[in-house]
């Protein structure tokens, strides 16, 4: 695992394994400042300054970043994040399997609950029930009766993309993956709790320390409160006003200054700017998706390269023309996706029937063997992003996402070398696009939706 830290010790090139980390000592003091980032043509003052408008709160500082790219990393870590919690846990899950996997997950909350740590956790209900229908009964059995459990201990186990939701906007769901613990420590990024995303796919995800946790931890505090702890048909008064009361302490430890520790910095810490969008609470209407916009608003800036990772390239109307527009303009485009091989093969095959105008474009699509589930944006090298939004209409128009976006160029040249890392076992796609076909798909995207 690679990490980025501005602690007095010398700076490993790997960090140890996450068991091993003194949680004491794990959060550096964010006195020092930023060191004043190199302003390059096209991403100067002037666009952070719209990235910050657009994301409605100000930039942020990570004192210690560990990347998880490496699929053990990123689990291990989780188990400790919950295993150190000693005031509060909460998160926002997409998909939590009746596996091994999501077994554990909850039984570490459980036991977390069990020794005072407030717990409040959401999971996306159209997800959850067509993941349900591979698990074996037995297993689905065992997974309610574990959320049964933490809720009976006192924990709170709510859910995203309702009946009530799909009446407002249908396919809404909660998409952003993140757990917060004691307004400390953060885990943000793509994998959701499944075996398959921490076995045979390929994932990014990072630990975080410093005042960006509280961001994090605000934001998915909001999509807790927006999802519905006891869904119809089983409508509970007393269950509805425990969740009320978890996410109300949760928010007065938020409310406090992030807890300090260890020595003073001695290395700049990383600036993210956090944008977050949830179609149901924000709205869709005239308003625009605030991450879309701020990926276009990168697009059209770029000179010479953008580089994306997403598990499907099917972006909505405007990011396409974005990047369209820019191949047109002579920059090389690099679209990183699963292939026929990872995805099921329908989908892979309507997906790429709208490849077209890309291809058109000069757009170069990449096409893995092994799923890719990793999101991450880079464009001239200069500005790099990941998180929970895929390239797609989903992740637009009908999910809650996250990115988190930096120019910290150690931050940059790491998300390059996992894409590269991508690409290198990555095969382009060649077949010449099918116009018509391609044609007919956007008509019927347009009149039925995505």
């Amino acid at each position: 695992m690679t990490r980025i830290s501005n602690s007095p010790s010398p700076l490993p090139q790997t960090t140890v394994a996450a068991s091993s980390r003194t949680p004491d000592n794990s959060t550096a003091r964010a006195t020092a400042k930023p060191a004043p980032a190199k302003l390059q043509p096209g991403f100067d003052a002037s666009y952070w300054s719209q990235l910050e408008s657009l994301a409605g709160r100000p930039p942020a500082n990570a004192t210690d970043i560990t990347f998880l790219r490496e699929a053990d990393a990123a689990w291990n870590e989780r188990i400790e994040l919950i295993r150190a919690s000693r005031t509060a846990i909460w998160g926002s899950f997409y998909i939590v399997d009746a596996d091994e996997r999501g077994f554990q997950l909850f039984e570490e909350l459980i036991a977390a609950r069990r020794r005072g740590v407030e717990v409040c956790v959401a999971i996306d209900s159209l997800a959850h029930l067509a993941t349900a229908f591979g698990d074996k009964l037995a297993d689905r059995k065992k997974l309610a009766g574990l959320l049964e459990e933490l809720k009976a201990a006192g924990g709170v186990v709510s859910w995203a993309g309702t009946l009530d939701d799909q009446l407002k906007n249908p396919g809404a769901g909660i998409h952003f993956k993140s757990l917060v613990s004691d307004n400390r420590v953060a885990i943000v990024g793509g994998r959701n709790i499944a075996e398959e995303y921490f076995g045979e796919w390929d994932d990014f995800d990072t630990r975080l320390e410093g005042p960006i946790v509280q961001q994090i931890g605000r934001a998915t505090l909001e999509l807790l409160r927006s999802c519905d702890p006891t869904p119809a048909p089983r409508r509970d008064a007393a269950g509805d006003r425990l969740a009320a009361q978890v996410q109300g302490r949760i928010a007065e430890l938020l409310a406090k200054p992030p807890p300090a520790g260890g020595a003073a910095p001695t290395r700049p810490p990383v600036e993210f700017r956090l944008l977050t969008f949830d179609p149901l609470v924000d709205g869709r209407g005239d308003k625009t998706n605030t991450i879309t916009e701020a990926l276009i608003r990168t697009v059209e800036r770029a000179q010479s390269e953008i580089v994306l990772t997403s598990n499907v390239v099917v972006p909505d109307e405007q990011l396409r023309g974005a990047l369209v527009a820019a191949a047109r303009r002579g920059v090389r485009v690099k679209l990183v996706t699963s292939g026929p091989e990872a995805l099921n093969p329908a989908l892979h095959l309507a997906n790429s029937l709208l490849y077209g105008d890309l291809l058109a474009a000069g757009c170069e699509i990449y096409e893995t063997s092994q799923h890719e589930h990793g999101k991450m944006y880079l464009v001239d090298g200069q500005v790099g992003a990941y998180g929970s939004y895929n390239a797609s209409k989903q992740s637009d128009a009908r999910n809650a996402e996250g990115l988190l976006f930096t120019n910290d160029r150690r931050v940059v040249e790491e998300l390059r070398r996992c894409v590269s890392q991508t690409i290198s076992k990555a095969e382009r796609y060649t077949e010449p696009p099918n116009r018509f076909v391609g044609w007919l798909q956007k008509m019927a995207a347009r009149l039925f939706g995505s």
